[in-house]
């Protein structure tokens, strides 16, 4: 199931939810349960780690979005794992995404 970020479009909140595709409309605020939202950032979450998939914390989207070089370290871990990296200009590219999604 993706895991994608909203924007509230009444009170502003940002929140993740994680929804089926085909049922994006029944996501509401967290905070003030508005059904009047925008999606912000998709993103994924990294689950897994030396304790075995599943048993590691999950990163999300917001957490790459506030620290940067927690993603570029997930990327490459990711990378390694699957035998191809992102190259150093993706790599830019994606973390000067990540800061203006942030503002």
């Amino acid at each position: 199931m993706p895991l994608f970020n909203y924007q509230c479009q009444k009170c502003t909140a940002v929140f993740e939810a994680l929804v089926d595709v085909g049922d994006k409309k029944s996501v509401r605020c967290t905070r003030c349960g508005s059904a009047s939202k925008r999606q912000a950032v998709s993103s994924f979450r990294i689950i897994g780690g030396k304790s075995g998939p599943g048993n590691a914390p999950g990163r999300t989207g917001a957490d790459f979005i506030s620290s940067p070089d927690s993603f570029v370290s997930a990327m490459n871990s990711f990378g390694d794992k699957i035998g191809d990296r992102l190259s150093n200009r993706q790599m830019e590219k994606a973390v000067e995404q990540l800061k203006q999604a942030k503002r």
